[in-house]
């Protein structure tokens, strides 16, 4: 298959088609490119930060979607190899 267009994104994850829709809503032609065959369960795209969620929201991303696609994460735990932690919370007491 050949294709021109003004914009190839690679990736239709959130990222992706929110640029890919604002694009086109500007009269850019774009293509986005997807490796996965179906759509699946996946941390990068489902659990979802409070920052994260505004993002998508300003972006247009109706709410009923975005409740039905994303599980809020409250906090994170980081740990280093050498077993050093901490815990990110979001705005949680």
């Amino acid at each position: 298959m050949t294709a021109e267009v003004d914009v190839a994104i690679v990736g239709a994850g959130p990222s992706g088609t929110v640029l890919g829709a604002a694009l086109a809503r500007a009269d850019i032609e774009v293509l986005i490119v997807e490796g996965a065959r179906a759509w699946h369960w996946r941390a990068g795209g489902v659990f979802a930060s409070p920052t994260a969620m505004a993002a998508l929201d300003r972006a247009g991303v109706p709410r009923t979607t975005l409740d039905t696609l994303t599980r809020p994460i409250p906090a994170m735990r980081l740990e280093t190899p050498g077993g050093a932690a901490v815990r990110l919370t979001y705005g949680a007491d």
